[in-house]
């Protein structure tokens, strides 16, 4: 096998632990929203075990919960930020 490509499955099998244990957006959404009226309050963040910043930086509208459209938006600016740093080498 390629030197190279023996490095990208090491990596590959190296990260597959932590992307497993990242949680998928819709999953998260519907399991921090105890009471299921479609937003995540304050106190089901803070229950959540999330940091505050977060809840902060995804409530634009500042109306104290965090809609499934907020954290779409949030989570794609944050992607787009993630895809435009330069990658570190």
């Amino acid at each position: 096998m390629p030197r190279h490509l023996a490095l990208t499955l090491a990596v590959a099998l190296a990260a597959a632990p932590a992307l497993a244990q990242q949680p998928q957006p819709g999953r998260f959404f519907d399991a921090t929203d105890t009471n299921k009226d479609g937003a995540i309050s304050k106190a089901e963040w803070d229950a959540a075990g999330r940091r505050p910043e977060g809840f902060a930086m995804m409530d634009t509208d500042k109306d104290g919960k965090v809609t499934r459209e907020e954290g779409r938006a949030a989570m794609q600016k944050m992607m787009q930020q993630r895809a435009a740093q330069p990658s570190p080498q």
